[in-house]
């Protein structure tokens, strides 16, 4: 079970098939998809994009995710958007309510709740470098995950910042490889 999953199980948050089945994994765990990827037209968007390792901007990319669990208890999520990777390690905060995930130097605290059948990321708080970086620094997010018509697992990531606007949004499909 990855971060995400222990976080819903000790919330109370029931999931949707789709959702349950990408983030209740046994082992080394791979889906595959399409996604879109918009970028915000700032250059200070582009550079904290370049500096996370995000992809350019894209209509349709294929897409691939690769869960892998670690010996910490979290998990490492490793996403190919069309040769590009972007690579993040997720675990469960000290006090087993949130998700923590770490890109590089940048760490997030992130909640988690569910709404219309859509489970929803608000980031809390941001660390850098070990720093806590005041509100008007942290990113806000708009992320939620879905289970699609089509019983696939659907997915909506979206960053902003307050005095720069959007930083990233990619969304799409997945289905287990």
């Amino acid at each position: 079970m990855d971060p995400v999953a222990r976080v819903a199980a000790t919330t109370g948050l029931v999931l949707p098939p789709a959702i349950e089945a990408l983030h209740v994994v046994d082992g080394e765990t791979r889906f595959q998809g399409r996604c879109e990827v918009t970028r915000g037209p700032s250059r200070l968007a582009r550079m904290a994009l370049w500096l996370g390792g995000f992809p350019q901007a894209a209509p349709d990319l294929p897409v691939t995710l690769l869960i892998q669990p670690g010996p910490d208890g979290g998990c490492t999520w490793r996403r190919d958007f069309g040769g590009h990777v972007t690579q993040s390690h997720l675990s469960v905060s000290d006090d087993g309510r949130a998700v923590i995930e770490r890109f590089g130097p940048v760490r997030l605290r992130m909640s988690l709740w569910m709404q219309d059948g859509r489970l929803h990321y608000g980031i809390d708080r941001m660390h850098v470098l070990g720093l806590p970086m005041p509100r008007w620094l942290t990113p806000r997010s708009e992320t939620s995950e879905c289970q699609t018509e089509a019983g696939d697992f659907g997915f909506d990531v979206s960053a902003s910042l307050p005095l720069i606007g959007l930083l990233i949004r990619y969304r799409g499909q997945l289905r287990p490889d």
